[in-house]
Parts: C-alpha cells; sequence; structure tokens
C-alpha cells in the first residue's frame, strides 16, 4: 500500500469508535499524515478510487474529504494530472515553544503554516510598543495557521524593518513553515533567549475579522508572544488571533 494511505489507515483506525463523521475522520487523519511530511508540497496523492479501494471508505467520502481539504487550502486540483499537496501550506518547523491539546489530552503533532501577505507598515500598536520606534517602520507578515481541517488561527508577525529588510526581498511562500525564532536566528545569527506571552479574551475588530475571515465583534484568544535576545533587546512580536474552538494551547517560554 502507499506509505500515505498506510499512515492515514492507521489514524484512521485509532478514530474508528468516535461518534466523528466518517468524512471528518478522513479529513483529519490527511491532514495530520500530510502535515508529518510524509508527502511533501507539489506531491500527488493517490487517486480518489485508489483511496476508496485501501480504506473502509466509500467513494462519496473520500470525495467529501477531499473537498474540504481542497476548500482548506491544504490540497490542490488540476483536472487533467491529479490532486496534489499544497504548494503554500507547510508544516511548521519547529513546535518547541508551544503545542496544541485535544480535550483527551492527546497533542496535535502538526500544524500547516501558510503566508497570506508581507508588508511594511508605520502603524504603531503594540509591536512599536515592544519594539521601539522605528523611521524605517514595521515588517508585517500575515500567515494563517491550520490546526486540523476544520480549524484555523490567524498570525501576524512584526519586526523592525530596519533591522530585518533582507525579509522583505523574500517570496513569501518561501516563509511558510518557518518559525519566526528560528529564522532569524538561521539567516540573521539573532538568538531569542527569552519570550514573553501574553494571553487575553478579546472581541475581533473589523481589521482582524476582514483578514481573517472572522466573525466581526467575536469573542477569540489573542496570544501574544515577544521574543527577546541576551541583551533583552525586543526582536519580534508575534500575535496569534484563536477562534473559539476545541483546543487548548500549552506554552513554554524558556527556549531550550
Amino acid at each position: 500500500m502507499d506509505t500515505l494511505l498506510t499512515e492515514v489507515e492507521k489514524r484512521c483506525r485509532e478514530t474508528a469508535a468516535s461518534d466523528i463523521p466518517k468524512y471528518r475522520r478522513l479529513m483529519t487523519a490527511l491532514h495530520d499524515a500530510i502535515g508529518s511530511g510524509i508527502v511533501a508540497p507539489g506531491d500527488r496523492i493517490p487517486t480518489e478510487k485508489d483511496i476508496a479501494s485501501a480504506l473502509p471508505f466509500a467513494l462519496g467520502t473520500v470525495q467529501k474529504a477531499l473537498n474540504g481539504l481542497v476548500a482548506q487550502g491544504l490540497l490542490r486540483r488540476n483536472r487533467r494530472s491529479g490532486t496534489f499537496v499544497s504548494d503554500t501550506a507547510r508544516p511548521l518547523d519547529d513546535m518547541s515553544q508551544f503545542v496544541f491539546e485535544r480535550a483527551d489530552g492527546t497533542v496535535i503533532d502538526s500544524v500547516l503554516t501558510e503566508i497570506t501577505g508581507m508588508e511594511i507598515t508605520q502603524d504603531t500598536g503594540a509591536w512599536s510598543t515592544v519594539l521601539g520606534a522605528c523611521t524605517a517602520g514595521y515588517i508585517r507578515i500575515m500567515r494563517t495557521d491550520h490546526v486540523d481541517p476544520a480549524y484555523r488561527c490567524y498570525v501576524e508577525i512584526y519586526l523592525r524593518a530596519d533591522r530585518y529588510p533582507g525579509l522583505l526581498d523574500e517570496n513569501p511562500h518561501n516563509l511558510s513553515g518557518r518559525n519566526i525564532r528560528t529564522l532569524i536566528e538561521a539567516r540573521y545569527g539573532d538568538t531569542v533567549s527569552s519570550t514573553e506571552v501574553a494571553v487575553a479574551a478579546t472581541p475581533t475588530d473589523r481589521r482582524i475579522a476582514h483578514l481573517a475571515k472572522f466573525q466581526e465583534k467575536a469573542i477569540i484568544l489573542q496570544i501574544d508572544v515577544a521574543g527577546f535576545d541576551s541583551n533583552a533587546r525586543a526582536l519580534f512580536l508575534q500575535t496569534a488571533y484563536a477562534p473559539a474552538g476545541p483546543y487548548r494551547v500549552r506554552f513554554r517560554t524558556d527556549t531550550n
């Protein structure tokens, strides 16, 4: 059996006794298996008929699951050549600072991230307070994190434009899957020695609701993570906006 299908079959067996609809179980199994790195962005996956033949799911169930993953952006379709893993959404390369946990305590072992925009802003806000005044402005990186096929978070990352100007020359797709902490360490030699985390329940404002496609004024969890070097200089501010959902987030503030 295809390696991907073998992994999907194993993950489906683990949820066989649950009340979750079959197509949802298959969506989640495919999402997690792809996120584990078994297949790479751009790889073609087995056909609907091959999946239905190899797994205990009807063809209609397989089609519904794949359609859901296409809608989520994890897969893309070409009528002539088949279904492929999206080139834009990639597994986050470092989840050592946080994990998503299900209600039963099991951990989501892979989160797919997709950079949706990158720009310079002269606006001020929490980021300018943390990073300090910067006449060159601030780099704002906009990202969507796909925790599972039905749940996603919206993330904004801010850095000083005078310190990381090379980021503006990057193809945004090349940053998908990159943890900002490991990125600035590898590219610029800036090591994050400590982080500060602040969490608050807050209503979604109009700007975030529009960018994240959340309902305006809905209560969401805002998670601010600031990274500092050994001299207590702020290197970045990352703000995640998480809607109500079935998960909890566990943080670490050390960097070991």
